[in-house]
Protein backbone atom coordinates (compact mmCIF):
# COMPACT_ATOMS: atom_id res chain seq x y z
CA UNK A 1 0.00 0.00 0.00
CA UNK A 2 1.21 3.47 -0.89
CA UNK A 3 -0.37 6.78 0.13
CA UNK A 4 -0.76 8.88 -3.02
CA UNK A 5 -2.32 11.96 -1.41
CA UNK A 6 -3.24 12.90 2.13
CA UNK A 7 -6.51 14.75 1.49
CA UNK A 8 -8.36 13.48 4.60
CA UNK A 9 -11.78 13.36 2.97
CA UNK A 10 -14.88 13.58 5.15
CA UNK A 11 -16.48 10.76 3.10
CA UNK A 12 -14.34 9.68 0.14
CA UNK A 13 -16.07 7.36 -2.32
CA UNK A 14 -16.66 6.44 -5.95
CA UNK A 15 -13.17 5.99 -7.41
CA UNK A 16 -13.28 5.90 -11.20
CA UNK A 17 -10.37 5.41 -13.61
CA UNK A 18 -10.39 7.41 -16.85
CA UNK A 19 -8.55 5.16 -19.33
CA UNK A 20 -8.38 7.86 -22.01
CA UNK A 21 -6.77 10.54 -19.85
CA UNK A 22 -5.06 8.10 -17.46
CA UNK A 23 -6.37 9.87 -14.35
CA UNK A 24 -8.36 8.84 -11.28
CA UNK A 25 -11.51 10.61 -10.07
CA UNK A 26 -13.29 10.32 -6.74
CA UNK A 27 -15.72 12.32 -4.61
CA UNK A 28 -15.70 13.61 -1.05
CA UNK A 29 -19.45 13.46 -0.53
CA UNK A 30 -19.67 15.45 2.71
CA UNK A 31 -16.86 17.78 1.66
CA UNK A 32 -18.92 18.70 -1.44
CA UNK A 33 -15.94 18.28 -3.76
CA UNK A 34 -14.33 15.90 -6.19
CA UNK A 35 -10.75 15.17 -7.11
CA UNK A 36 -8.78 14.36 -10.23
CA UNK A 37 -5.40 12.68 -9.72
CA UNK A 38 -2.74 12.08 -12.38
CA UNK A 39 -0.36 9.32 -11.21
CA UNK A 40 2.19 10.08 -13.94
CA UNK A 41 3.08 13.49 -12.48
CA UNK A 42 1.36 13.41 -9.09
CA UNK A 43 -0.86 16.39 -9.93
CA UNK A 44 -4.07 16.62 -7.88
CA UNK A 45 -6.96 18.88 -8.93
CA UNK A 46 -9.76 19.65 -6.47
CA UNK A 47 -13.16 20.98 -7.55
CA UNK A 48 -15.44 22.46 -4.89
CA UNK A 49 -19.24 22.55 -5.22
CA UNK A 50 -22.03 23.81 -2.96
CA UNK A 51 -23.86 20.47 -2.70
CA UNK A 52 -23.25 16.94 -1.49
CA UNK A 53 -21.69 14.96 -4.36
CA UNK A 54 -22.58 11.35 -5.09
CA UNK A 55 -20.65 10.48 -8.26
CA UNK A 56 -18.59 12.03 -11.05
CA UNK A 57 -17.81 10.78 -14.56
CA UNK A 58 -15.88 12.43 -17.42
CA UNK A 59 -17.84 13.73 -20.39
CA UNK A 60 -16.68 12.86 -23.90
CA UNK A 61 -17.20 16.47 -25.02
CA UNK A 62 -15.14 17.74 -22.09
CA UNK A 63 -15.87 18.44 -18.47
CA UNK A 64 -17.90 16.17 -16.23
CA UNK A 65 -21.37 14.87 -15.45
CA UNK A 66 -22.24 14.56 -11.77
CA UNK A 67 -24.94 13.03 -9.60
CA UNK A 68 -25.39 15.56 -6.80
CA UNK A 69 -27.64 16.36 -3.89
CA UNK A 70 -30.11 18.16 -6.16
CA UNK A 71 -29.99 16.03 -9.30
CA UNK A 72 -27.78 15.73 -12.36
CA UNK A 73 -25.28 18.47 -13.22
CA UNK A 74 -22.58 19.21 -15.73
CA UNK A 75 -19.31 20.92 -14.77
CA UNK A 76 -16.57 22.57 -16.83
CA UNK A 77 -13.36 23.16 -14.85
CA UNK A 78 -12.03 25.80 -17.24
CA UNK A 79 -14.98 28.11 -16.46
CA UNK A 80 -15.92 26.72 -13.02
CA UNK A 81 -19.45 26.45 -14.41
CA UNK A 82 -21.91 24.11 -12.65
CA UNK A 83 -25.10 23.66 -14.70
CA UNK A 84 -28.21 21.82 -13.54
CA UNK A 85 -29.47 19.26 -16.06
CA UNK A 86 -32.47 17.90 -14.16
CA UNK A 87 -33.53 16.96 -10.63
CA UNK A 88 -35.96 14.04 -10.94
CA UNK A 89 -36.54 14.00 -7.17
CA UNK A 90 -36.92 17.74 -6.60
CA UNK A 91 -40.03 17.15 -4.49
CA UNK A 92 -38.22 14.72 -2.20
CA UNK A 93 -36.22 17.21 -0.13
CA UNK A 94 -34.68 14.51 2.08
CA UNK A 95 -33.25 12.51 -0.84
CA UNK A 96 -29.91 12.95 -2.55
CA UNK A 97 -28.04 11.17 -5.32
CA UNK A 98 -25.45 8.64 -4.28
CA UNK A 99 -23.39 6.19 -6.32
CA UNK A 100 -23.23 6.37 -10.11
CA UNK A 101 -21.39 4.69 -12.99
CA UNK A 102 -21.35 4.65 -16.80
CA UNK A 103 -22.36 1.54 -18.69
CA UNK A 104 -20.05 0.14 -21.41
CA UNK A 105 -21.44 2.52 -24.05
CA UNK A 106 -21.44 5.66 -21.89
CA UNK A 107 -24.92 5.94 -20.37
CA UNK A 108 -24.72 7.38 -16.85
CA UNK A 109 -26.58 5.46 -14.14
CA UNK A 110 -27.12 6.92 -10.67
CA UNK A 111 -29.43 6.25 -7.76
CA UNK A 112 -30.67 8.03 -4.68
CA UNK A 113 -30.79 7.54 -0.94
CA UNK A 114 -32.89 9.04 1.85
CA UNK A 115 -30.99 11.29 4.24
CA UNK A 116 -33.52 10.31 6.93
CA UNK A 117 -33.31 6.58 6.19
CA UNK A 118 -36.84 6.32 4.80
CA UNK A 119 -37.13 2.83 3.29
CA UNK A 120 -38.06 2.20 -0.36
CA UNK A 121 -38.47 5.91 -1.15
CA UNK A 122 -35.63 6.16 -3.67
CA UNK A 123 -34.91 5.18 -7.26
CA UNK A 124 -32.32 4.30 -9.88
CA UNK A 125 -32.03 6.49 -12.99
CA UNK A 126 -30.36 6.29 -16.40
CA UNK A 127 -29.07 9.31 -18.28
CA UNK A 128 -28.73 8.77 -22.03
CA UNK A 129 -26.25 10.64 -24.29
CA UNK A 130 -28.92 13.23 -25.18
CA UNK A 131 -29.15 14.02 -21.41
CA UNK A 132 -32.66 12.57 -21.15
CA UNK A 133 -33.27 10.84 -17.82
CA UNK A 134 -35.32 7.70 -17.25
CA UNK A 135 -36.40 6.22 -13.92
CA UNK A 136 -35.50 2.54 -14.25
CA UNK A 137 -36.15 1.15 -10.76
CA UNK A 138 -38.17 2.50 -7.85
CA UNK A 139 -38.75 1.31 -4.30
CA UNK A 140 -35.01 1.49 -3.61
CA UNK A 141 -33.75 2.30 -0.11
CA UNK A 142 -30.06 3.07 -0.69
CA UNK A 143 -28.60 2.87 -4.18
CA UNK A 144 -24.97 2.07 -3.55
CA UNK A 145 -23.20 0.03 -6.19
CA UNK A 146 -23.49 -1.00 -9.82
CA UNK A 147 -21.39 -2.54 -12.56
CA UNK A 148 -21.50 -4.57 -15.76
CA UNK A 149 -20.10 -7.88 -16.91
CA UNK A 150 -17.12 -7.69 -19.33
CA UNK A 151 -19.36 -8.39 -22.34
CA UNK A 152 -21.93 -5.85 -21.10
CA UNK A 153 -24.90 -8.19 -21.10
CA UNK A 154 -25.37 -8.34 -17.31
CA UNK A 155 -25.82 -5.42 -14.93
CA UNK A 156 -25.17 -5.71 -11.20
CA UNK A 157 -26.87 -3.49 -8.62
CA UNK A 158 -26.77 -3.07 -4.85
CA UNK A 159 -29.57 -1.69 -2.68
CA UNK A 160 -27.55 -1.74 0.55
CA UNK A 161 -30.32 -2.51 3.10
CA UNK A 162 -31.27 -5.66 1.15
CA UNK A 163 -27.86 -7.20 2.00
CA UNK A 164 -27.70 -8.56 -1.52
CA UNK A 165 -26.31 -8.03 -5.00
CA UNK A 166 -28.88 -8.28 -7.80
CA UNK A 167 -28.16 -9.15 -11.42
CA UNK A 168 -30.18 -8.09 -14.47
CA UNK A 169 -30.08 -8.98 -18.14
CA UNK A 170 -28.76 -5.85 -19.87
CA UNK A 171 -29.59 -4.68 -23.38
CA UNK A 172 -26.61 -2.64 -24.58
CA UNK A 173 -28.55 -1.23 -27.51
CA UNK A 174 -31.36 0.29 -25.45
CA UNK A 175 -29.99 0.42 -21.91
CA UNK A 176 -32.97 -1.55 -20.62
CA UNK A 177 -32.81 -4.13 -17.84
CA UNK A 178 -34.90 -7.26 -17.26
CA UNK A 179 -34.77 -10.63 -15.57
CA UNK A 180 -33.84 -9.49 -12.05
CA UNK A 181 -32.30 -12.26 -9.97
CA UNK A 182 -30.37 -12.65 -6.73
CA UNK A 183 -26.65 -12.99 -7.36
CA UNK A 184 -25.25 -12.79 -3.82
CA UNK A 185 -27.08 -12.96 -0.49
CA UNK A 186 -24.87 -11.53 2.26
CA UNK A 187 -25.23 -12.69 5.88
CA UNK A 188 -26.14 -9.79 8.19
CA UNK A 189 -23.10 -10.58 10.33
CA UNK A 190 -20.74 -10.05 7.35
CA UNK A 191 -21.64 -6.37 6.84
CA UNK A 192 -23.70 -4.43 4.34
CA UNK A 193 -22.67 -4.27 0.67
CA UNK A 194 -21.71 -0.92 -0.84
CA UNK A 195 -19.69 -1.15 -4.06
Amino acid sequence: MELITDIRAALGEGPSWDGNRQVLYWVDILGKRFYEFNPSDGKLNEYQSDQLLGAVVPRQSGGFILAMQHGFYSFRPETNEWLSIHDPEARKLDNRFNDGKCDPVGRFWAGTLSLTGKPRDCALYRMDPDLSITKVLEGISLSNGMGWSPEGTTMYFIDTPTYSVAAFDYDLASGSISGKRLLIDIPRTAGAPTV
